[in-house]
């Protein structure tokens, strides 16, 4: 045994839009995808420093802890989600977008349950010790 059989394989996850047991498709056929970067990939470490330094930024300018209200911790989650998007294959408003943060922020924000299926299959991977 080694210590690299207990290390994460992969830096993204492709999650299959699934409402409900339905497999969700595009107007082709194709089953629509998000694909994310997971929370050990230098990706998604860069955004989450990126949120921290900005949140530590504006406590130094203060020099106190900053309040942030629940809609502010909504639009952030939203943010962060967003940005760890590496791309899609989604059919949006009768269109095929291509993948941007701010498409994103829109399409999770309107489909919450897509940021749920998201998070849920993320949380699936962190245990990749299974060797």
């Amino acid at each position: 045994m080694d210590l690299l059989d207990f290390t994460p394989k992969n830096d993204t996850l492709e999650v299959i839009l699934m409402y409900g047991e339905q497999t969700v498709c595009n107007e082709d056929g194709s089953e629509m995808s998000v694909t994310v970067y997971l929370p050990h990939s230098k990706e998604a470490k860069a955004v989450q420093h990126e949120f921290t330094n900005r949140q530590l930024k504006k406590m130094s300018k203060k020099n106190k802890a900053t309040d942030i209200t629940s809609e502010e911790l909504e639009e952030l989650s939203l943010e962060r989600l967003a940005k760890v998007t590496k791309t899609w294959d989604i059919t949006y408003n009768k269109n095929k977008p291509k993948f941007d943060v701010e498409t994103a922020m829109e399409v999770y924000s309107k489909a919450p349950w897509i940021r749920s299926l998201i998070e849920d299959e993320v949380e699936k991977t962190l245990d990749f010790t299974k060797v």
